[in-house]
Parts: structure tokens; sequence; C-alpha cells
């Protein structure tokens, strides 16, 4: 089985990790809002995702991070967006390209023990085919605890796993 955690939740938890570690003290309840441009190519091998290689793109679009503080400086909250309207992200091998629409708002939560929870919601991914529909699709909200295992699902997407033979059968050619 493979994660369940989409790419954009994985660049969110790193900026989360920078989060913590760039935060300076701060008065009760601060908050502090940066934009941040996402333009990004990944490039599976084969055998990662199908048995052939497959390039992701996602962008060029903006997030929008806003990052609230406790009254010791410390990082307690972490709300990270798609700003100024809904990313595009592609997946292409063998000549064809499939593309989807992403719209999400990403939850992190920092626990007093240092533990945390990370919430992810809205359209990560719907690869579809003319004619059949979606091949691919994580779409709803997840809830991962510290180690990274759901603790809530909810929509399509993340109930069920994701479909990668129907993604690599459509990006056969």
């Amino acid at each position: 089985m493979r994660p369940r955690i989409s790419v954009v939740s994985a660049f969110m938890a790193v900026l989360l990790v920078a989060g913590i570690v760039a935060a300076a003290p701060a008065s009760a309840l601060t908050k502090e809002t940066f934009i941040i441009p996402l333009d990004s190519v990944i490039t599976f091998q084969a055998g990662d995702v199908c048995s052939f290689p497959v390039v992701y793109e996602q962008g060029p679009g903006l997030v929008k991070v806003q990052d609230f503080f406790d009254a010791n400086g410390n990082i307690v909250e972490e709300i990270v967006t798609n700003y100024g309207g809904a990313f595009r992200a592609t997946v292409s091998a063998n000549g064809i390209t499939l593309t989807t629409v992403q719209t999400f708002s990403d939850m992190f939560t920092v626990n007093p023990d240092g533990s945390f929870q990370i919430a992810d919601s809205g359209i990560n991914f719907v690869f579809t085919v003319p004619g059949e529909g979606a091949v691919f699709l994580t779409v709803g909200r997840i809830v991962l605890d510290s180690n990274l295992d759901p603790v809530f699902l909810a929509g399509p997407g993340f109930r069920t796993d994701a479909d990668f033979a129907a993604l690599c059968a459509a990006l056969s050619g």
C-alpha cells in the first residue's frame, strides 16, 4: 500500500518543521502570515509509481502560510492554503498528460507535549480521462497524527487506497 500523505501535505510538513525551528519569542497569541511561490517538478523513477517514469508538476501558484504563536513564541498552529486561485497539477508519461485543479487547506496543530496533528482538506487530485472519468482522486479530509497515521478519513479519495493501477493504465499510452 502506498502512503496516504499527499505531495502537498509533505510540503506543508516541511513548512511546519521550518516554522517550529524558526519560531522567535513573541507576545501572546501572535500571528505571522507570508506567501510562498510553489512551482515544483518531481520525476518518479520506473517502479516508484508505475512501471515507467512519471513526471509530477505542481504550480505555478502561491500558498498562504499563517503561523500562530503562544506567549512564549512557540508555534501552536499553522494554516496553509492555496492563495490567489486554484493550482494546476499534472502527471505525465509516455506522451500523455493528465491535469487536475488543486484547492486545499492544511492545518498543523502542535500540542503542548510536542506532538502534532495534520489535517488536509480539499481537492488534492482528481485526474480524469475523457470518456472514462476519474482515474485517480484524493478528495476530502484526512487527519494524521504525529506518526503520519490517519485518525480521521472522509471523502472518496481518502477512505480508499488510491488507484495507482488506473492512473498507470491511463498514462501507459
